[in-house]
């Protein structure tokens, strides 16, 4: 009944078949967490059937924590959870209409030197500033420079130069989640954010599941490389909603200009045509590739509904995703 069984000691598969929330619920019918919007609900019902309650409930993802929110969650709870978190952003991505919204990227490089009598010292400045429509259609992600340095401006999203980023909408949380991805996920620590209590979750997807590809600009042309992914990702404990995902390419090649890519995105919700989806409010990214070190910091706003005479172009090159 569990090939989502534990690896190791507090690790679980994210995929296939688990027990299901309404047996872990039904279990422990007094250690149910209830969602904010369903507190007034259930109050409103008094006294129900426990079994009745937990397939309720089970329907909408919620799950069943230990009384003590110091303690760690047994292997159970870790694994309903996330398997629970899994079909939330599943689920949430499926729900997303086709849309468009406003990057803004400031980028910034710091250079690692050495003096004439071996100090080391940082050389570091602002690079530039860009605005990127980004377009979401059809569950795939484009992507069209407008404007650089406060200017209007054009060209092709891969010529621009510099560290550029993409999957924050839907790319890189399909690999995460999808139970294809097969990734391992190992509960850290309770958490809060901004006062909603939350939990985080470290990942690992391995190379051959990731399909992920770090990209490097090398004279002319751009050398890749496939990469693993591994992480941490930051869940509302009540509403198994995504806060925030924080990951990194794993088993890099030595050889590969690139050494280390982080990206950390934070997701909050956005209004599009009157109805709010959750989705990603800023990012960072940073980038060494030798003594130089990038930066990006991105924001996302102006989310709107796709218009039939956008212009939307998915010919972004590379061949895969790219950090």
């Amino acid at each position: 009944m569990a090939s989502l069984g534990p690896t190791k000691t507090g690790e679980f598969m994210c995929g296939g078949e688990a027990e299901t929330l309404g047996q872990a619920i039904a279990a422990h019918p007094n250690r149910v967490l209830m969602p904010r919007e369903l507190r007034k609900f259930k109050a409103s019902l008094g006294l129900i059937h426990p079994l009745r309650l937990a397939l309720a409930l089970a329907t909408i993802g919620v799950i069943a924590w230990p009384q003590h929110q110091g303690a760690q969650p047994s292997e159970d709870e870790q694994r309903t959870f996330v398997d629970a978190a899994r079909r939330t952003v599943l689920a949430g991505l499926k729900r997303l209409p086709d849309f468009l919204c406003t990057e803004t990227v400031q980028r910034s490089d710091s250079i690692a030197e050495r003096s004439a009598g071996n100090e080391s010292f940082i050389v570091s400045g602002p690079v530039d500033t860009l605005t990127i429509e980004v377009g979401y259609v059809g569950g795939k992600e484009s992507f069209r420079l407008t404007g650089l340095n406060a200017r209007p401006a054009t060209g092709a999203f891969d010529e621009i130069g510099g560290v550029i980023s993409r999957g924050e909408f839907g790319d890189n949380l399909r690999t995460i989640f999808d139970p294809a991805s097969q990734a391992r996920f190992r509960f850290e620590r309770w958490a809060d954010v901004d006062g909603r209590p939350a939990v985080v979750y470290s990942f690992t997807v391995e190379k051959s599941k990731a399909n992920y590809v770090m990209a490097a600009r090398q004279g002319a042309k751009y050398i890749s490389t496939p990469a693993g992914l591994q992480g941490e990702a930051v869940m509302d404990r009540e509403t198994n909603a995504l806060l925030r995902l924080s990951y990194r390419p794993d088993r890099i090649p030595s050889n590969f200009p690139i050494s280390e890519s982080p990206v950390t995105v934070d997701y909050e919700e956005a209004e599009i045509a009157g109805v709010h989806y959750l989705l990603p409010s800023k990012a960072s990214m940073m980038l060494r590739q030798g003594s130089v070190t990038s930066r990006n910091e991105a924001t996302f706003h102006d989310y709107r509904k796709f218009a039939a005479d956008s212009v939307i172009n998915f010919d972004i090159g590379g061949g895969g995703r790219q950090p």
